[in-house]
């Protein structure tokens, strides 16, 4: 029994010396990257471990900083009306200067708005949309009356020369 033992050893020897080694580990990958992408890569990492504690952090920060109560006596809507205001104002006389008809279609007799023809000419709201209707707006070829106020004070510092009778 032992000499079938030497003889099995002796061959397990001799068969080793004649075979080519196969790697039992997995093969390692190498990966260069500088140092601050490694930090950055890192620091990601730590971060999406730690992101119930991030959250947590950066929620208490935002506490300390942001008010929980409104402002009394400021009116949000007032302010952004102002500059809404100005704003149509401004487009609303552009669009009376150069071009009186679509004024008087689109803004004073669709919306009831003729502030600018009301100031330009001294105007109440009734007389706009009379001389809008009857002189601005109509095709008829026949003359309109236009009140008199349109005649005694136009403003000259106006630039509405193509508005005058």
């Amino acid at each position: 029994m032992i000499a079938k033992l030497a003889s099995l050893v002796a061959i397990l020897a001799v068969s080793d010396a004649f075979m080519v080694p196969t790697r039992q580990c997995r093969p390692t990958s190498k990966l260069f990257l500088e140092d601050h992408i490694a930090d950055m890569i890192d620091k990601e990492l730590e971060r999406l471990a730690h992101k119930q504690e991030a959250d947590r952090a950066w929620q208490q920060k935002n506490e300390a900083v942001i008010e929980h109560d409104l402002p009394q006596g400021f009116d949000f809507d007032e302010a952004a009306t102002a500059v809404m205001e100005r704003r149509q104002k401004k487009k609303d006389t552009r669009m009376a200067k150069d071009d009186p008809r679509m004024y008087c279609a689109d803004r004073c007799i669709a919306t009831g708005n003729c502030d600018v023809f009301e100031d330009i000419f001294d105007f109440t709201a009734q007389q706009v949309v009379e001389f809008c209707e009857e002189c601005v707006i109509s095709d008829d070829e026949a003359p309109c009356v236009v009140p008199e106020a349109l005649f005694d004070d136009i403003h000259d510092d106006d630039d509405f020369g193509a508005l005058k009778p």
